[in-house]
């Protein structure tokens, strides 16, 4: 099994505060059977085009990157760790030839809008990373405020070339009473 969304690299953003909170993160994932792991860290898109910004982020993750595959390979060997970033589209047309940004380096970008809100403008925005060669994977639109009565938005994503990524816990009922409410409302047909 494939987990590509998840914040594994230590200290780096709201994920692992520090490599043992990485390995607990591991030993969970071997006890659900994933063997292999893109890890995530968010980025802001509007960081990758002002270097002053994203060369000392990168850095930051680079270290982390380090920690993470030493930690993998002495303690979780099975395991396939690769890396990529969840990127906040706060713009519309991101820079995004760097292959550490995207999922293992592939063409397909983990993408989520900001402030856990969909933006009225959306669709273009998918269909400029499309047009661009990228194939977005749109992170857990279920968990956005405004997705309830939106539900057809997620379809236009698709139409347009996108790939939609929901969260485990939506669909196996492990999810906060406050936050269980949107996504049901969010993933019902």
């Amino acid at each position: 099994m494939l987990d590509f969304h998840n914040h594994l690299m230590p200290g780096v953003d709201d994920g692992a505060a520090n490599i043992n909170e990485s390995r607990e993160g591991l030993t969970a994932f071997r006890a659900e059977r994933v063997a292999d792991v893109i890890t995530t860290p968010h980025l802001r898109a509007s960081m990758i085009d002002r270097r002053d910004e994203f060369e000392p982020f990168m850095d930051s993750l680079e270290t982390a990157w380090s920690a993470l595959t030493l930690l993998a390979t002495e303690e979780f060997p099975e395991m396939s760790i690769e890396r990529g970033t969840e990127i906040m589209l706060d713009i519309p047309n991101p820079n995004l030839t760097d292959p550490r940004i995207r999922l293992a380096g592939t063409s397909f970008v983990l993408v989520e809008f900001p402030f856990m809100s969909i933006p009225p403008h959306s669709t273009p925005a998918v269909r400029n990373l499309v047009e661009a060669g990228w194939v977005p994977v749109i992170a857990h639109p279920e968990r956005y405020r405004n997705m309830p009565g939106n539900h057809d938005l997620v379809e236009q994503w698709r139409e347009v070339g996108a790939c939609i990524q929901a969260n485990s816990g939506s669909l196996i009922d492990r999810v906060r009473p406050s936050v269980k409410a949107r996504e049901k409302l969010a993933i019902m047909p």
